[in-house]
């Protein structure tokens, strides 16, 4: 199969077995078919942890988007950082501001690009 443009491609890779899987002992075929499963249960597991973990910090962020929108700013300056982890790794948002008609577009900007890295997953 060639690749034309250097495009990814998935590799379907779940119905693999070895040529020689069936010359092997049965019990070699079902240790084989053992270890198989356990690493598709881990890899499910492992998704599952890291989706988890980004819809804890979507909601996290979400928390402190409006920790920040209701700050008072009035002739106030303050600064806001926060960490998120995420399935895919830690992001970190410091946030200096006072004036929200300023802070506001960037808390925004910020949060939608976070949000598209989520949907990355």
């Amino acid at each position: 199969m060639e690749n034309k443009g250097n495009e990814l491609r998935k590799l379907d890779n779940s119905d693999f077995i070895p040529e020689y899987f069936y010359l092997l002992p049965e019990a070699k075929q079902n240790e084989y078919i053992q270890r198989k499963l356990d690493n598709e249960i881990d890899l499910d597991r492992t998704k599952q942890e890291k989706v988890l973990q980004s819809k804890v910090a979507e909601h996290d962020m979400s928390v402190a988007q409006a920790h920040i929108q209701a700050l008072d700013s009035n002739r106030k300056f303050y600064t806001v950082t926060q960490k998120f982890e995420m399935g895919s790794g830690k992001v970190e948002v410091s946030i200096r501001g006072g004036d929200t008609k300023f802070i506001v577009p960037i808390v925004v900007s910020v949060g939608a690009i976070i949000m598209g890295i989520l949907f990355l997953l």
